[in-house]
């Protein structure tokens, strides 16, 4: 950048009422009603502390609880376009699939949106696994999402369903 660039940016910063953190003694935020609340510290070494705690916090073990609420479905061995969810619809939303298989198992497990195109999820396996999709989060578009399991194998399929 060049220096005329430079000195621009820095006198419309203090036109502003900004001031670079590097260049600061202290750091402040502006206030609606034109005051400064000054933070404590000087430039990195600021801090700022909240009054009030937020949703999910846990201040004994400093962290921040986030937690999804999921229902799940069971899906039998054999099973060809298990809906889920009582109806299913559009928007519903598929999180993740786990599945099992006892034996060498037949033919994958896939997953339709709708009238959609089969995706296909775990391949047959050779021996007795378990299978654990990442989080999918994937929304329906086409109407309820459906589940095909192979020969020994059975899943959950956890999301929101209608």
């Amino acid at each position: 950048m060049s220096r005329l660039g430079f000195l621009a940016i820095l006198a419309l910063m203090l036109v502003m009422g900004c001031v670079p953190a590097y260049a600061a003694d202290e750091i402040s935020l502006p206030q609606s009603d034109g005051g400064h609340r000054k933070l404590g510290g000087v430039g990195d070494s600021a801090k700022f502390h909240m009054t009030t705690k937020m949703a999910g916090e846990d201040v004994g073990n400093d962290t921040l609880r986030i937690e999804s609420q999921w229902e799940y479905e069971d899906v039998a061995a054999s099973q060809t376009d298990q809906a889920m969810g009582a109806t299913g619809a559009a928007g519903d939303l598929l999180h993740a699939v786990k599945c099992f298989t006892s034996a060498a198992s037949v033919g994958a497990v896939t997953v339709k949106d709708g009238a959609g195109s089969a995706f296909t999820i775990f391949l047959a396996q050779s021996a007795a696994a378990i299978l654990d999709s990442p989080p999918l989060d994937w929304v329906s578009v086409n109407g309820a999402w459906s589940v095909t399991t192979g020969t020994n194998t059975t899943c959950k399929v956890s999301g929101r369903f209608s």
